[in-house]
């Protein structure tokens, strides 16, 4: 069976993301040249720039990719049960994904290219993130596990900036993120006006 010149090119655009995933994450963004890139995947300027129209392009398509990959991760525990459980695997997953060693690799790369793109990204992430947990409080609300006056948003406004904030803060501190697992837990259950064990 032949392999089409699209299913080709994917194939190429696949590889280019694959190594250049590598060099990120060893060299960092920055220390990473377009000779590095073309010297990784065999290609030439051309060829590459068929793809990519710029090595900050080529970020970005690492960065949805590894994104894509560590949400997978967070939210593969999910959906199983009520709300508020799917809540506390999120929150156990993403505090998982600091533990990994594969995924603390590439969390720090995309911290890394967050800050090498375009500022509205990191802020599009958090707002997705903002909204699953919010979605998360919204349905708890329905199947009648958290109090309806309490303002849904505003609640996953807080748990996440709260997420976001320790692990920014923890890495400065030197503590592992999993001695904060419960304490996290804790405050967020009770943001929802619940006791510390989610329990009403």
């Amino acid at each position: 069976m032949t392999t089409s010149t699209t299913e080709r090119g994917e194939q190429t655009r696949a590889r280019i993301i694959e190594r250049a995933r590598g060099l990120f994450a060893s060299r960092g963004y920055r220390g990473t040249s377009m000779a590095d890139i073309l010297a990784a995947t065999g290609l030439t300027k051309g060829g590459f720039y068929f793809h990519f129209a710029s090595k900050a392009d080529l970020a970005e398509a690492v960065l949805d990719e590894t994104k894509g990959m560590i949400e997978a991760r967070i939210l593969a525990s999910a959906g199983r049960g009520r709300a508020l459980d799917d809540l506390e695997a999120v929150a156990r997953g993403a505090f998982a994904v600091c533990l990994d060693p594969a995924l603390v690799a590439s969390r720090r790369l995309t911290d890394e290219l967050f800050a090498s793109c375009d500022e509205g990204r990191r802020e599009i992430h958090a707002v997705r993130w903002a909204r699953i947990v919010e979605d998360l409080v919204a349905r708890a609300q329905r199947e009648g596990d958290v109090d309806p006056s309490i303002d849904a948003r505003a609640a996953s406004v807080i748990i996440v900036s709260a997420y976001f904030g320790l692990m920014d803060v923890l890495p400065a501190l030197g503590d592992p993120p999993d001695a904060f697992l419960p304490a996290y837990l804790n405050m967020a259950f009770r943001v929802l006006g619940l006791p510390g064990d989610g329990v009403r």
